[in-house]
């Protein structure tokens, strides 16, 4: 099943998610790379705030991603992925709400190109 859906995914997110899995087939890692081309050694906490149900929400639907499809693209779980994301959404107070987690925020921010500060890229590995 892929990841990202036909219809209403930016083209942009869908060749990116589709160059990290051929870099991976290519025996190639991800390095985090600061858009000045500085690597952050900042903690988590520095570089993002805990987001709000309303701005995960709208980080999604910027993406062009289903709950189901940004589940998948963060969690390798075959469990409830989807049952996990959709209470990231909930608001505080309510049933079943759940904040989600600095690391998991910042990844999915990185996988869909919306981070301010940072930029996922492939690069090639030395060959031993």
């Amino acid at each position: 099943m892929p990841l990202v859906g036909t219809t209403g995914t930016s083209g942009r997110l869908e060749s990116r998610l589709r160059a990290l899995g051929e870099g991976h087939r290519k025996r190639r890692h991800l390095e985090l790379v600061m858009r000045s081309h500085v690597v952050s050694r900042k903690p988590i906490a520095e570089r993002l705030s805990a987001p709000t149900p309303r701005e995960v929400r709208c980080a999604r639907e910027r993406a062009g991603l289903t709950q189901s499809e940004a589940a998948q693209l963060i969690s390798p779980s075959a469990a409830r992925p989807f049952r996990t994301w959709q209470n990231y959404e909930i608001a505080a107070g309510q049933p079943g709400a759940r904040k989600i987690p600095l690391p998991v925020w910042e990844l999915f921010l990185l996988m869909t190109d919306q981070h301010p500060g940072m930029l996922l890229t492939a690069r090639p590995v030395a060959s031993p």
